[in-house]
């Protein structure tokens, strides 16, 4: 899906007409493929699909099982505006009108033009934390029925089912934080596309703004006409790592860390961290080209589900922590960053803050025996649960790692993370009764306030 305007930076918005031509030759090739019969790769694809991993864990699932006209849930939130860098035509809502739950067990992104003046629907996971873990995988899958329209009525339709890297959300750079499309389609074509953006912009390793990418013709019925299912596998499990598309099970594309020209620090920086998923219906942009006064209004994407899953694999223990990276955590109760201190010396972590900075960046550092520690970034001192005394605030201001520096990195079901405090066995909550309660390792089980997401810097 490219730029992503929420988060782009300027001079990313000045390059982006170079996809124009580009985009809009490679469209032109497809639907030739097309015509003649014939599949199109836009690049060599021949190592033999690789075998899914032998058991997977369920972290994060939404079935969309409400009511009929119902808006989505907490665990998305929506993207207003319009053009997005790519020049799309329509205006994004949070409104029912153009994305709701239709009540059979699907969500639904409607794009419906008012008068020459289209809208439609853009959300985004608030959970941004969904990454493969060092040495396992990550499956993100979907199962999406595109917008029932094709030919004419169906230009400037831009179905898309992607994810970006989590630094996107704290001043990171496209495409060096990575974005991965798992499917998108354009005008009603029976084609589905899957691409990795990564490096520079334009050019570098991933051949910016094109990204590398394959595609394949739904089978069966058409990607319009009936539901498949959209995955991708983020591959960590072996050397070199692996990025995985499939359609329907079948693997169709893949891109490694040693294609030519791939760097590690690239790989790393667009691969190794974590993500959160975006479901939109654009309306025209650089690569489909525009609406027409042919374009049908009111055709609409469904998405009977979006899972994401784990497997295998870990860091620091078995924990899967992300050892050895700076790290952000966000509270799930109130989206809130946590941060170490503000304006002044020995201040306790509290949840607070609403962008990442210095003193909202933590190394995760391996305590050994499965345990972690965390170390603020800004001063370099270890974020200690108590000092002498019961039921004192966290504080970064261990020199080194002792028995009350010490954590449990606990995943939880939903894809966040709870903290145990070793020399106690209590959880790190961010909040109990009130609002700017500092974090505290205090309470013995584990509910919204000691849950939190992640992402690396």
């Amino acid at each position: 899906m490219f730029a992503h305007k929420r988060y782009l930076m300027p001079t990313g918005q000045q390059k982006y007409m170079q996809f124009v031509a580009r985009r809009i030759a490679l469209l032109t090739v497809s639907v030739f493929a097309l015509i003649l019969g014939t599949t199109l790769t836009i690049a060599p694809f021949s190592a033999a699909p690789k075998a899914h991993a032998a058991s997977w864990n369920e972290i994060w699932n939404d079935e969309f099982n409400g009511s009929a006209n119902s808006p989505v849930d907490s665990q998305w939130q929506f993207d207003l505006g319009t053009g997005w860098g790519n020049n799309q035509q329509e205006t994004d809502t949070n409104s029912t009108a153009n994305i709701y739950q239709d009540g059979n067990g699907n969500l639904a992104i409607k794009a419906i033009n008012n008068n020459g003046s289209w809208t439609s629907g853009r959300i985004e996971t608030t959970n941004s934390s969904f990454a493969a873990p060092a040495g396992g995988e990550l499956e993100v899958t979907a199962s999406i029925q595109l917008p029932n329209v094709t030919g004419a009525a169906a230009q400037g339709y831009w179905p898309a089912f992607w994810m970006l890297g989590s630094g996107i959300r704290n001043g990171g750079v496209w495409p060096n934080i990575g974005e991965i499309d798992a499917m998108e389609s354009v005008n009603g074509t029976n084609v589905e596309y899957g691409t990795l953006h990564c490096g520079v912009n334009p050019g570098g390793p991933c051949n910016e703004t094109n990204g590398l990418g394959g595609n394949t013709p739904c089978q069966g019925t058409t990607c319009q006409a009936g539901f498949h299912t959209y995955t991708v596998i983020v591959d960590r499990s072996t050397s070199p790592e692996e990025i995985r598309w499939y359609l329907d099970g079948t693997e169709f594309w893949h891109v490694a860390s040693n294609n030519p020209g791939m760097d590690a620090t690239t790989w790393a920086n667009a691969v190794d961290h974590g993500f959160f998923i975006i479901l939109n219906v654009a309306m025209g942009g650089y690569w489909p080209g525009y609406p027409t006064g042919s374009t049908q209004s009111g055709a609409h994407m469904n998405v009977d589900y979006v899972r994401v899953y784990t497997a295998n694999g870990s860091t620091g223990g078995g924990s899967g922590a992300p050892i050895g990276h700076t790290i952000w955590l966000q509270t799930t109760n109130n989206y809130n960053y946590v941060s170490a201190r503000t304006d002044q010396a020995n201040t306790p972590l509290d949840a607070n803050v609403t962008r990442v900075q210095a003193w909202e960046e933590f190394d995760v550092v391996d305590a050994g025996n499965g345990l972690i520690a965390l170390r603020a970034h800004a001063n370099n001192n270890y974020v200690s649960a108590r000092k002498d005394q019961t039921n004192s605030p966290l504080e970064a201001v261990a020199t080194q790692v002792q028995a009350w520096e010490e954590f449990v990195w606990l995943p939880q079901s939903n894809g966040t993370v709870a903290l145990q405090a070793v020399a106690n066995n209590n959880y790190v909550s961010a909040r109990t009764d009130q609002a700017n309660t500092p974090l505290d390792a205090n309470v013995t089980q584990i509910q919204g306030w000691e849950q939190f997401t992640w992402g690396m810097v």
